[in-house]
């Protein structure tokens, strides 16, 4: 995949931003982070589309779910999940990025 300096940049500002908000020792944050994985290194992520600013995707679990994350303005990030806050499904496209 081939990535603009601009996306490049607010890629990294996302990444950084996650490791803020996720924390490594606790096994909340563990299991979201292994469950998001285990969904992209499955495949399950498809249709997803960069722009500057955004990814946009879907992600097959037990049902489907769209994905918006906004790389600028994390609070701004939806899944059509039932869950609050950030999800499995929104880690999910977040690899591709690996």
């Amino acid at each position: 995949m081939i990535y603009n300096q601009g996306l490049l940049k607010s890629i990294q500002s996302y990444s950084e931003e996650l490791q803020n908000l996720l924390d490594p020792r606790t096994e909340v944050h563990q299991r979201l982070v292994q469950r998001g994985m285990m969904l992209f290194r499955e495949q399950n992520v498809y249709n997803v589309k960069f722009s500057h600013k955004k990814m946009v995707g879907n992600v097959r679990d037990v049902s489907t779910v769209a994905v918006e994350l906004y790389f600028d303005e994390m609070e701004r990030n939806t899944c059509s999940c039932p869950e609050a806050g950030i999800c499995r499904h929104q880690l999910a496209p977040f690899f591709l990025r690996f």
